[in-house]
């Protein structure tokens, strides 16, 4: 599946708010997929570090080392690249295969996902290339003001669901910010998160 444009989708919220849940649902409809996994979120990383993806048509590939995920997929081309909790890595200056990443991964065609507990915790150069923002529920003040500086309804954002038991069934509420300035409440349908 070929991308016609380049997107950065940015997405926010609280612990067991919906982030990962909705990261696993846009992934399955792309076959190039490379994640930054610190935590083990989407299974164990891969152990094959010299993957030569220009000869593989599709591939899913998990890993643990940052800089080898950007570069991969720079080299790669045409594929999604998640990176999960992005908070706790991209908030000091940008490491040079990111910067690359967001700089140059437009015109290689490299899809970004990118999850944070906190959008103030991105660095300004990562905030400054997002193309749609999606906050999941959210009651902290200096995030609230921060989405409000995007444009966000604080009300709705604040007052969004968050599933309380398994099996997460529905229960996942998001407002999505895109760059036509459309702001949508949807709820994912998703039973795959234990």
């Amino acid at each position: 599946m070929k991308p016609v444009n380049r997107w950065f989708i940015l997405i926010a919220g609280m612990t067991g708010s919906g982030k990962s849940v909705l990261t696993e649902t846009l992934i399955k409809k792309y076959d190039r997929v490379i994640i930054y996994d610190s935590k083990d979120e989407y299974g164990e990383p891969d152990e094959n570090q010299s993957i030569n993806v220009s000869a593989l048509g599709s591939f899913y590939f998990r890993t643990k080392d940052f800089s080898y995920a950007c570069d991969l997929s720079f080299r790669a081309g045409n594929c999604v690249l998640v990176l999960d909790d992005a908070g706790d890595y991209l908030a000091k200056p940008l490491e040079s295969s990111f910067d690359k990443m967001v700089r140059e991964g437009r015109h290689k065609q490299v899809n970004l996902i990118v999850t944070t507990q906190r959008i103030p915790d991105l660095a300004p150069i990562a905030r400054g290339q997002v193309d749609v923002i999606v906050a999941f529920r959210t009651t902290l003040p200096l995030d609230l003001q921060n989405l409000k500086e995007y444009g966000f309804d604080l009300e709705k954002v604040k007052n969004l669901s968050i599933p309380t038991q398994p099996p997460w069934i529905g229960e996942f509420e998001y407002v999505a910010l895109t760059p036509k300035g459309v702001e949508s409440k949807i709820t994912p349908h998703q039973s795959n998160k234990s």
